[in-house]
């Protein structure tokens, strides 16, 4: 599809966005983690020094590996990737899943393992404006990637269902203007029963309702009593409660959001970064732009490594300019820039295509390894943990990306001592039982395969087993070669 925008009206609302993540992380990173009330009215931090915040940090990541490899051909363990390579945060979510991608779990196994405390936190949501700025109007190809960034540190959780949410909350954003309607419309790319989706439906009631802020605030805490404070569901909520008490006006919804207390940075940066995309940088009060300035300051990446990782919201406004139309042709649009077109609203929002929704039928500890002709997902019903002697059993989905039949071999290669006892779900041609086990398909000529893998550990057992399942196709150079990682 051809389509046509205004540069200079987008370019606009990309720095409206990011002068807003500033302005609104630096009001509240001072407060984070505070879980009173607050009652503040202004910054609290010198003029013209924005603070670091990680919520903007890691999408200079992401930018970052969108213009290395591209937008068409990174995924989620590309991604999972940059993060091991330039982000040394440590905490939280972020170091679970450190720690999962650097014992050969990929995601979304790498968000689910040993998190069952995080997953559920606030870490995918707050990084969600690079998705949505590089497919502006666009929230299927947006939440497609948030999906991508948030497998990997939440899995499959309401933490990824937060990212998708704001992520189509804010593409949409650029061809929506009313935030009423924008909210209902990013709801529907979540399961509607999910706890993001009903804080999110809690305050829209209480406001519809005429429900002090204050009083709904304490609705939230008491219906998120189990998950505790720093989660997505109650702090989308308090989002929600700057959005819409703040009734469009930029520092009174950023107030609301602060003063919420909990994630205050995170919530406060989300609502900037929308209202900025929504009316631009008319919609931000001089006196606000002017006082934070238009550095980026970065304490979660490593600023010692040879990347040119953006350092003002202008330089990071022109990258994103720069890459948007190459992000919307590998997803099929043809983008082109036209000053002449003075209407940025013309560009028609397709509705959720369902794919979102379908991610969370995805087994929560599984992994996704694709190439250029074949995708496969790895699931396991438990753990994947073995014993001596003992057995471990996963399951590999495969989908055909060409069209046409794919003559497959199948291998199975296993640490030494150790034995592949069974395949099910494939037609063999032969087995054989050696420290290479080897099984090959006819052809696949349907879209989808699976088959399952039982492994037998033998009497020695390191930390971290690595068993590969080699696809190979005949026509097709390289095969796909999938790690297994299962603790000893």
């Amino acid at each position: 599809m051809e389509l046509k925008i205004s540069k200079e009206i987008y370019r606009d609302k990309v720095y409206a966005c990011w002068m807003g993540k500033n302005i609104g992380g630096t009001m509240g990173t001072p407060f984070e983690e505070n879980p009173s009330l607050n009652d503040i009215t202004w910054f609290t931090t010198p003029k013209g020094e924005p603070l670091p915040n990680d919520d903007l940090d890691i999408q200079l990541v992401w930018l970052h590996a969108l213009e290395q490899v591209g937008p068409k051909t990174v995924n989620a363990n590309i991604l999972s990737w940059y993060w091991k390579r330039y982000i040394p945060a440590l905490w939280n979510e972020y170091g679970i899943g450190q720690t999962n991608i650097a014992n050969g779990y990929t995601p979304p196994m790498s968000g689910e393992l040993y998190n069952e405390g995080w997953k559920t936190s606030n870490g995918a949501w707050i990084r969600s404006e690079i998705w949505a700025c590089l497919a502006p109007g666009f929230p299927n190809i947006a939440a497609k990637y948030a999906i991508m960034d948030a497998s990997i540190d939440h899995g499959v959780s309401e933490g990824v269902a937060a990212e998708i949410f704001t992520s189509a909350l804010q593409s949409l954003a650029f061809v929506e203007s009313d935030v009423r309607t924008l909210i209902e419309k990013a709801l529907t790319y979540i399961p509607e029963n999910c706890r993001v989706a009903e804080d999110i439906k809690t305050v829209i009631s209480e406001f519809d309702k005429g429900t002090d802020w204050k009083k709904v605030r304490e609705i939230l805490i008491k219906r998120n009593e189990d998950l505790g404070f720093f989660q997505a569901p109650g702090n989308l909520g308090y989002m929600m409660i700057g959005l819409l008490y703040g009734k469009g006006d930029f520092l009174k919804s950023i107030l609301y959001a602060v003063n919420c207390g909990d994630d205050t940075d995170c919530t406060a940066a989300t609502i900037g970064a929308l209202l900025g995309i929504i009316g631009g940088t008319k919609a931000i009060p001089k006196e606000l732009s002017e006082y934070i300035g238009d550095k980026i300051a970065s304490l979660a990446i490593d600023l010692s490594a040879s990347v040119r990782f953006a350092k003002t919201c202008t330089e990071l406004t022109d990258r994103v300019v720069n890459l948007m139309p190459s992000v919307m042709y590998a997803n099929g649009h043809y983008m082109e820039y036209d000053n002449e077109i003075q209407e940025f609203s013309n560009l028609s929002e397709p509705d959720c295509d369902g794919n979102t929704l379908k991610y969370f039928e995805k087994k929560p500890l599984s992994i996704d390894n694709e190439n250029h002709w074949i995708k496969a997902n790895t699931e396991f019903v438990s753990e994947p943990r073995i014993k001596t002697l003992d057995t471990v059993s996963f399951t590999v989905n495969l989908e055909n990306k060409t069209f046409s039949a794919l003559p497959l071999n199948i291998r199975v290669y296993t640490p030494n001592g150790w034995t592949a006892e069974h395949i099910h779900g494939a037609t063999l041609l032969h087995y054989s039982r050696s420290l290479r086990e080897d099984f090959s398909h006819r052809v696949m000529t349907d879209a989808k395969l699976s088959f399952e893998v039982t492994v037998t550990a033998g009497e020695n057992l390191d930390p971290y087993n690595r068993v590969y399942v080699a696809i190979e196709a005949i026509g097709y150079p390289e095969p796909l070669l999938i790690p297994v990682t299962i603790l000893g």
